[in-house]
Formats: C-alpha cells, structure tokens, sequence
C-alpha cells in the first residue's frame, strides 16, 4: 500500500479515494461469471417462491 496513512474527514475526495483503492492490492472481480460463481457457493441461485414487486412512480 503507498498511502499508509488514514485521509482526515476534511480531506479532499482524491485523497480518500487513492487511500480506499490502495487498501486492498488486489482488484476484485464483480464480473457476471464470478458473481454466478459466488452465488451457487451460497446456494442462491434458486429464485424464492414468492416474490413481491412494488412499483410506483414516488408521486
């Protein structure tokens, strides 16, 4: 990591999003198929029986 130090609260946003991006040296894969993969290790994959849609248009 370079930049080992914590930003402050009042520290600009491209200190804290160098320091957030550098926390981890590794990206990490948000891809179609690693999520696919993720999911059928949790055994998510099966839709619930019942689902409920609420739509609106905030008015």
């Amino acid at each position: 990591m370079k930049n080992k130090s914590i930003p402050q609260a009042a520290s600009p946003l491209a200190s804290w999003l160098s320091y957030l991006e550098n926390l981890h040296s590794k990206s990490i894969d948000l891809g179609l198929e690693r999520v696919s993969q993720v999911a059928a290790r949790l055994d998510i994959l099966k839709p619930a029986p019942f689902v409920f849609y609420r739509c609106g248009n905030q008015r």
